[in-house]
């Protein structure tokens, strides 16, 4: 799912960029299975005491989850469309795991 919404909502490495919309909305996810109602500017100490080099890569740190890097993805996907970003995932992953076959007698 990472790579999938990088390719929709890439991130210019050039300009500061330290980790992808895909891991950012993937601890997002990670957050909302605990269902906490965090606020974003809490995310480096709730992401602190996991293993956040072995879910993403070897060189984030929680400390890069902050409310301006979570803020900017929730702004990429306003501006993209939330249902054309859903849309061409669910998509993907569908065709992709052939879930979107016709079912015939």
């Amino acid at each position: 799912m990472i790579q999938k919404i990088d390719e929709c909502l890439p991130v210019s490495q050039e300009k500061g960029a330290k980790v992808t919309m895909g891991e950012r909305v993937t601890a997002m996810i990670l957050n909302g299975l605990r269902f906490m109602d965090n606020r974003l500017y809490m995310f480096p100490e709730f992401l602190s005491n996991k293993p956040v080099d072995k879910l993403f890569r070897t060189d984030i740190t929680a400390e890069m989850f902050n409310d301006d890097a979570l803020g900017r993805y929730l702004d990429a996907i306003a501006e993209y469309s939330p249902t054309k970003l859903f849309s061409q995932i669910a998509f993907q992953i569908g065709t992709q795991f052939y879930l979107l076959t016709s079912v015939r007698d």
